[in-house]
């Protein structure tokens, strides 16, 4: 990494953001229609709402894909949703910074804005050295609805494997590794500060870029 140039500090405190101070008894309230109207609801509420909305959005698209087409395209869908959202997340960011290969610090700057973007849904632990950066993350967009079960899951890792190919695809020399996923801290790859990243005792996800040697 050029040491002429400002390198990213990444988010370490998320609990500020709006739709954060939303907790989970809250959100399944909103969820069920089980407030008064327009005037009971704080813009918390409302940014947290969109972004959970957002995630039954995309797990009732894939739930209709397997009744339309059976379990392997709805697998193949997942696949390709996270194909392409990487493919044009890369890019982008990669024309941000102008540059065909982006440093550690850099791919921590396009995870944080990213689930930031996502919304209350999903906030991510980003971290890096000059020859890596790490990612870990609870809470998720792509954290299936608990109901799905394994089958949630599944599509969750394939989205998620549909990311990672995307990401190698578009950054040559890229080594991408999933450590973590829907595990605890002590299945991590790599050790985090959880007490930074408000870790509530959910399940883990977490990915680690380098580059080639």
């Amino acid at each position: 990494m050029s040491d002429d140039r400002k390198k990213y500090k990444p988010i370490k405190d998320w609990r500020l953001f709006v739709g954060e101070r939303v907790n989970k008894e809250r959100l399944n309230k909103l969820m069920s229609f089980d407030f008064e109207g327009i005037d009971d609801l704080s813009l918390d509420d409302i940014f947290a709402a969109h972004s959970e909305m957002y995630k039954r959005a995309l797990y009732a698209m894939l739930m209709a894909a397997e009744e339309l087409w059976g379990i392997e395209k709805a697998d193949q869908l997942a696949f390709q949703l996270g194909y392409k959202g990487g493919t044009m997340g890369w890019t982008k960011v990669q024309k941000h910074f102008k540059t065909g290969k982006l440093e550690p610090d850099q791919i921590a700057w396009y995870q944080d804005m990213g689930h930031l973007f996502y919304g209350a849904s999903t906030k991510a632990f980003s971290d890096f050295d000059d020859e890596k950066c790490i990612v870990t993350r609870e809470k998720c967009l792509y954290k299936p609805p608990e109901e799905l079960g394994e089958k949630g899951k599944n599509w969750c890792r394939n989205i998620d494997d549909g990311f990672m190919k995307a990401y190698c695809d578009c950054q040559p020399g890229l080594v991408m590794q999933r450590t973590c996923l829907f595990g605890r801290p002590e299945d991590l790859g790599l050790k985090c500060d959880l007490e930074a990243m408000n870790y509530t005792g959910g399940t883990l996800c977490q990915h680690i870029w380098m580059y080639k040697k």
